[in-house]
């Protein structure tokens, strides 16, 4: 397919984004919005984090891609950008001038979208001259990350290694307390700083699957509707309230963009 013709494809499938994003926050914030404290909720069985994407485990939504999670992330943003893998292997970077790129799980196919929602897609083989630069800071994140950092997740999924788009890291913010990460298919990941637990929220079409990983690393899946009718346990309370006021901020940095 020529260049121009993925470009184009590519560029009426971001512009599709802004809308989407706004209706999985509002979804996100509703399902949050009215939470109880119960000792106990249905739950899928306990998964790994590291088992977390290799198994079936858990809950999981029939209309639900299999979930990608955040497993490394690296802060550069003192020079370049912030950097991200998820769980599949894919490697993606978001630069300091909002522009953003991404590659496959197999490292065989480049994702660009640069700072006006206009984006290419091609081999990694055969990288055009203008991000030739980009391109070799996306593979300086992912050297880096796969050198110095923790593995989490199965470096041998390959499931999504040919598709033809994946998730960007679409935005991120750190708190006193947190680092928040927006991947740009809807999923919101909050990691707690103090005791390494993490939410993940990720939208499917009729409901949201949410991962909690606890202090010990284990993870396991709810469906956000028998949350709501259900409540959670204490553990999980004031974390999803936190994380109600953290979409509110999401959605205001999505709002930001689109008016750009």
């Amino acid at each position: 397919m020529a260049l121009s013709r993925q470009m184009k494809l590519a560029t009426d499938e971001i512009q599709e984004e802004s809308p989407r994003k706004r209706r999985c926050i509002a979804e996100e914030e509703n399902r949050l919005a009215e939470i109880e404290i119960v000792d106990h909720v249905r739950r899928g069985p306990p998964v790994t984090h590291q088992e977390i994407l290799r198994k079936s485990g858990g809950t999981q939504l029939r209309d639900t891609p299999k979930p990608l999670l955040v497993t490394k992330w690296v802060d550069y943003s003192n020079k370049y950008g912030f950097g991200a893998q998820l769980s599949d292997g894919s490697v993606t970077v978001r630069f300091n001038d909002c522009s953003k790129i991404a590659l496959s799980p197999g490292k065989s196919t480049v994702h660009y979208c640069d700072q006006v929602n206009n984006a290419c897609q091609c081999r990694s083989s055969a990288v055009p001259t203008n991000l030739q630069a980009k391109f070799m800071l996306l593979t300086y994140f992912a050297n880096y990350m796969d050198k110095h950092l923790l593995k989490g997740g199965d470096s041998k999924v390959t499931t999504s290694a040919d598709q033809p788009s994946f998730p960007f890291v679409d935005i991120w913010f750190r708190t006193d307390i947190t680092m928040v990460m927006y991947l740009s298919n809807g999923t919101m990941q909050v990691n707690f700083f103090n005791d390494h637990t993490k939410i993940v929220l990720i939208p499917g079409a009729s409901d949201i699957l949410l991962i909690y990983i606890d202090k010990q690393r284990e993870g396991t899946s709810y469906l956000m509707s028998d949350i709501s009718s259900q409540g959670c346990a204490p553990e999980m309370v004031e974390r999803l309230r936190y994380c109600r006021r953290v979409l509110k901020k999401v959605w205001d940095l999505v709002e930001e963009e689109s008016n750009c």
